[in-house]
């Protein structure tokens, strides 16, 4: 599935209560909201849409809605990937009320220099005039969150300390299995970070299923990919928003597959 086809969002609104409950899931920080939301809209729940890098003109795509456009560069694989992106992209995509990330793939965030990273990408992203990083669709068991939370907490103190806002999209493992681990070290992710956003759909390639669902409310009790619930991620967003005093603004992702297939399960897609 193309990155342009997807929209990371604070509510599903063929859902209304999961859009009531997520009303309250947003960042606390007033800093935070200035650095990572245009002004004007400091108090506006986000919604992130992926672009992917293969899009170059604006009228491909649209920033209707948007509050943050992040543009995918995951089939670049080094950290200096968005120097091979023309300043007009930037500029068509950029606007008054949008803010701009570039996404790196998420193996560059773990398995390089924590601190060299930082750097070099601040340097870049500030010589794009671009408002912040984000790495996509990074896939972590359980027990290797805390690790990834000690390169996370370099990264993120440097991009803030360059104005710069820091995008995490986590596509956890063994969630169902090791609750009581889970709910530690998400709160220990969200500390390190600004925008937190919890996959509730599965982004891998091909596997054993003969069809897969896009996104699904309910949790599948038996399926052959991981998938992640809409309201399994939604009370993972609700335990860090309750249990933690610097609250990062918090999203889950939906594939916008859902809003074009109807499932005949019980479970159902997010119709």
């Amino acid at each position: 599935m193309d990155d342009s086809s997807q929209r990371h969002s604070a509510s599903v609104p063929p859902r209304r209560e999961a859009a009531r409950e997520l009303a309250v899931l947003s960042g606390t920080d007033s800093e935070r909201r200035r650095r990572c939301l245009s002004p004007g809209k400091e108090f506006t729940r986000p919604l992130i849409c992926v672009l992917s890098d293969r899009v170059s003109t604006p009228r491909n795509f649209t920033k209707r809605h948007c509050t943050h456009i992040v543009l995918s560069l995951r089939r670049y694989p080094r950290d200096d990937a968005m120097q091979n992106i023309s300043p007009g992209l930037y500029q068509a995509i950029r606007g008054p009320d949008i803010q701009v990330f570039v996404a790196l793939r998420g193996d560059i965030l773990l398995n390089s220099d924590a601190e060299q990273l930082a750097e070099s990408t601040a340097a870049l992203l500030r010589g794009a005039q671009l408002d912040g990083l984000a790495f996509l669709y990074v896939s972590q068991s359980v027990l290797q969150l805390g690790k990834l939370c000690l390169r996370l907490q370099t990264l993120y103190v440097s991009l803030k300390a360059s104005g710069l806002c820091l995008l995490l999209g986590l596509q956890l493992s063994e969630h169902i299995t090791r609750p009581r681990i889970l709910d530690k070290v998400l709160r220990d992710v969200s500390k390190n970070v600004d925008i937190l956003v919890l996959n509730s759909h599965y982004p891998g390639g091909p596997s054993t299923c003969r069809a897969m669902h896009a996104s699904v409310f309910q949790q599948v009790t038996d399926s052959c990919v991981p998938v992640v619930a809409v309201e399994t991620a939604l009370s993972w967003l609700k335990f860090v928003a309750s249990t933690s005093i610097d609250v990062p603004f918090l999203c889950f992702s939906v594939d916008l597959r859902v809003f074009r297939y109807s499932g005949r399960t019980p479970q159902g897609v997010c119709d």
